[in-house]
């Protein structure tokens, strides 16, 4: 990283996006380096931490969790284009909009029960009270990413980060995707209000 430099990722800055001029019509090939710029944001600042944290998911798991709940607000911010930088903006439909990621992006391992619960008792308690609630565990390892054990719902560490990382490729893939008009212009939306804020 370069000192004084505004960086999107650890290879990136904001000038090397802008020399982009990405719209959702622009080409294949800077439909490609705009995604390798994104990449590298991604993996560089979420699932690559969580890659050398998963030597020992079971000390790690909540670490892990911690960042996969990042994760899935950032997805969801760049599927909706939302646009954080405005001073005005609000964090209105939050839990609706991570209830639907769960359900919908995910293939379908959440109903809408344990969207609800893990919003509440996962990504809020552990975002906000640094704890899970106490009607959610997580597990390191298992057969299910989530399943409901005599009311308590379980997350499988494991699972889960797999389904969020088969949930990004196919995500790069849709944008590069022509036809993608909404996706492309929610994503250049999303980077923008990044880099210009």
């Amino acid at each position: 990283m370069k000192q004084g430099v505004i960086h999107l990722s650890s290879n990136y800055t904001r000038e090397d996006w802008k020399k982009l001029h990405l719209t959702r019509q622009s080409d294949f090939n800077t439909w490609k380096k705009a995604i390798k710029i994104f990449d590298d944001r991604i993996m560089g600042w979420y699932f690559n931490s969580i890659d050398l944290l998963s030597d020992n998911v079971f000390k790690n798991g909540f670490s892990i969790m911690a960042i996969c709940c990042l994760l899935i607000d950032t997805f969801k911010q760049f599927m909706d284009g939302e646009l954080t930088s405005n001073p005005n903006y609000k964090n209105r439909g939050n839990e609706s909009k991570y209830e639907f990621f769960l359900q919908h992006e995910l293939n379908d391992v959440f109903d809408n029960y344990s969207a609800r619960v893990f919003y509440k008792s996962i990504r809020c308690g552990i975002l906000h009270s640094a704890q899970t609630k106490n009607d959610a565990i997580l597990v390191d390892i298992g057969d299910r990413v989530v399943q409901n054990v005599n009311g308590m719902l379980q997350v499988a560490v494991v699972p889960f980060v797999q389904r969020l990382k088969e949930y990004y490729t196919l995500y790069k893939n849709r944008l590069l995707d022509e036809k993608e008009l909404v996706l492309r212009n929610s994503f250049i939306k999303k980077m923008n209000d990044i880099v210009n804020k």
